[in-house]
């Protein structure tokens, strides 16, 4: 590593499933779209455009709740091999600028600059790129954060969207974070998040003040990631393609429990599914709702 550290970028495609769906069909462009596994009023939100979410929709939510504040919402129901599709494409597409490529999700990337950034000019124009390529190529919209590691790389990318890019310079992780709400941190939400605001955290700096030590007392080994992460530490390699990873995580909080298996079964899904050959996802399908069934049991 140099003496600035490494160069991570985080690629997270903006509304990925209808982004999709318009450039499949046009005609949906600058209207507000939903993509729900079951497109029934009972189903949730998968994925909805920024005209959806100006009305207050977002992911996760019942689809029911989303139509009263939307009702002009155009509702679509998932298209798993289109998404996996495009997901590949936009993944060949990054290994032209690096090999060091880590397929975090189907619509999330890690791509690893390090030593390559003279050749664009600085980390930022070389997101620049990135992002025009996928936009020109794909007209897929996307927002990048680039850091020097891969937890503050996809802290940031969120505050890029949509379709923007921040940077946090080496050295500046820390401060970077401090004032930012602690659902900020991945790994923090739903439950953890109560917790910590019990123990009177609501800001990054919060958690940083609590200590290691109360964090471990309260939540055992997370409370040392919890901690590192409110630190601006984390995991600067990328689990390339090839190599086994350490872990894998994707995450959605809903606004309301889900009973219904086929739904919870179509959520699993979409969590576990890798941006895979498109005709591999056919080929796999059975396999892959097997085992959303197994974790249902």
């Amino acid at each position: 590593m140099s003496k600035k550290g490494k160069t991570i970028l985080h690629i997270d495609l903006d509304c990925f499933f209808v982004s999709v769906e318009r450039v499949l069909n046009p005609a949906l462009c600058s209207k507000p779209v939903i993509v729900s596994g079951k497109p029934e009023k009972r189903g949730v939100v998968s994925s909805a455009s920024y005209e959806a979410r100006a009305c207050g929709v977002k992911n996760g939510m019942p689809l029911a709740k989303a139509l009263k504040l939307c009702p002009d919402v155009i509702v679509l129901p998932i298209n798993k091999t289109a998404y996996a599709h495009f997901s590949e494409q936009v993944f060949n597409l990054l290994r032209r600028f690096s090999p060091l490529v880590e397929e975090a999700s189907i619509d999330e990337a890690y791509i690893d600059l390090t030593g390559m950034v003279e050749r664009y000019g600085s980390a930022r124009k070389a997101g620049e790129i990135i992002q025009r390529e996928i936009k020109t190529r794909l007209a897929l919209p996307c927002s990048i954060g680039i850091g020097s590691n891969k937890l503050i790389a996809k802290i940031v990318s969120k505050l890029a969207k949509p379709e923007g890019i921040v940077e946090v310079p080496f050295g500046a992780e820390k401060e970077f974070i401090a004032e930012l709400p602690i659902n900020i941190l991945p790994g923090v939400g739903g439950k953890t998040e109560e917790r910590l605001r019990l123990l009177g955290a609501k800001k990054v700096k919060h958690i940083v003040s609590l200590g290691q030590d109360l964090l471990i007392t309260h939540f055992g080994k997370l409370g040392i990631y919890i901690y590192r992460s409110a630190l601006g530490k984390g995991e600067s390699k990328l689990n390339i393609e090839g190599e086994p990873p350490k872990s894998l995580s994707k995450e959605i909080t809903f606004d309301q429990d889900i009973f219904d298996p086929e739904e919870k079964e179509q959520w699993i899904y979409l969590l576990i599914l890798k941006p895979v050959s498109y005709t591999h996802l056919r080929a796999h399908e059975t396999s892959l709702h097997l085992v959303c069934r197994l974790l249902l049991e």
